[in-house]
């Protein structure tokens, strides 16, 4: 849970608490995601609003506190793959996978672990998504389905609670 004009953040507790502490007066957006976690949540900001800029201003006022700043998310969807070099086959490590659609702003990352390995998480569903492949300098900027611009790559889909998987590039 973060809040942004300081950018100050916290995490919950087992029981979904939080507390953000040390803020100075001032109204901040707040937003709630797992995916930092590697947990399968949809991002949402205060008060159940799906975009940053749609997000209600929480007021701080001096050493007070504002509770009942809470948020239920929902369940997204996940794309899994791996990257490799494709002379080689050698699993590429620290690349960056990004699952993106195009209509709305809706994005998610992840990096591939030493085995190549991505996992995508929190990614709303009903969507269709781009998924870009960054392994630059040592390697040109790639798109799903060995593609080279967003437009052209091969969509996948993304369902609640499931994950799609083989959204592999070389």
């Amino acid at each position: 849970v973060c809040a942004y004009w300081e950018g100050s953040c916290a995490v919950t507790n087992a029981n979904g608490e939080y507390s953000i502490e040390g803020l100075e007066t001032g109204s901040y957006k707040v937003e709630f995601n797992g995916r930092e976690s590697g947990l399968n949540y949809i991002t949402e900001y205060y008060n159940d609003k799906s975009t940053f800029e749609k997000a209600e201003p929480v007021n701080v006022i001096g050493e007070s506190v504002a509770s009942g700043i809470d948020a239920a998310l929902a369940e997204g969807g996940r794309i899994r793959g791996s990257v490799t070099d494709e002379a080689t086959a050698a699993p590429i490590s620290g690349a960056r996978v990004c699952g993106f659609a195009i209509a709305t702003s809706n994005e998610s990352c992840d990096h591939t672990n030493p085995a190549g390995e991505y996992l995508v998480v929190g990614l709303p569903t009903n969507s269709f998504y781009k998924v870009e492949f960054d392994a630059q300098p040592e390697y040109e900027l790639g798109y799903y389905n060995n593609k080279f611009s967003a437009i052209k790559a091969t969509s996948v889909a993304a369902t609640t609670g499931a994950t799609t998987s083989g959204i592999d590039a070389q």
